[in-house]
């Protein structure tokens, strides 16, 4: 996978321009539009499963992102913090979603041998520690909201779960790519613990 097509993914994401929501049903309602919206598109795009997979984690991330853009307008004095750190978000969630797939894709025999893709796990790492903080400030801005929707505050605050737990299995994809040591590895740990003991 090349860099142009990480770029290709920001534009994706930052392209999407979502309407603004007039009430909470109205939220909700666009809400399940751009779910529906994008299954479709994933359904229509022949993929192979672990394309798909990815593509199913991204897609929650772009629905939520979608919803805090869309409610800026019935979030008083903190809608415009919240649709800030939304755009924050729809690159952060990018780059990570571009780090994961070049370690699902890696080659099955240099995973085997070498392990996991070190430099990929390092950036995901930091990609998901960058949403925990981006999912903190939304957390911030929904609680503290006044003269809000309080409807739309608190549908906001189901798409911030999403966030949070996919964030979460981020951190945890990192974690395990970055413990992948393959054969060499193993071996270089038993050679370790034997010249220790």
């Amino acid at each position: 996978m090349s860099g142009d097509t990480g770029s290709g993914a920001i534009i994706w994401w930052v392209s999407q321009q979502p309407p603004s929501a007039t009430s909470a049903p109205a939220l909700r309602a666009i809400i399940a539009d751009r779910a529906a919206v994008l299954a479709q598109q994933s359904r229509d795009i022949p993929s192979d499963p672990i394309s798909t997979l990815l593509t199913q984690h991204e897609d929650r991330i772009r629905v939520a992102v979608y919803a805090m853009l869309s409610a800026s307008n019935l979030l008083g004095e903190n809608g415009g913090g919240v649709a800030e750190v939304a755009e924050g978000i729809k690159e952060t969630a990018a780059v990570a979603y571009f780090a994961e797939a070049q370690m699902a894709f890696r080659s099955k025999t240099w995973r085997f041998i070498f392990g996991g893709d070190q430099a990929a796990a390092s950036q995901l790492a930091s990609y998901a520690q960058q949403l925990g903080v981006q999912d903190q400030q939304l957390g911030v801005l929904l609680a503290t909201c006044t003269g809000c929707d309080p409807g739309a505050v608190a549908i906001l605050e189901e798409q911030l779960a999403v966030l949070e737990k996919e964030q979460q299995r981020l951190a945890q994809v990192a974690q395990d790519e970055a413990a992948d040591g393959g054969v060499l590895g193993s071996f270089g740990s038993m050679f370790g613990s034997s010249t220790q003991e």
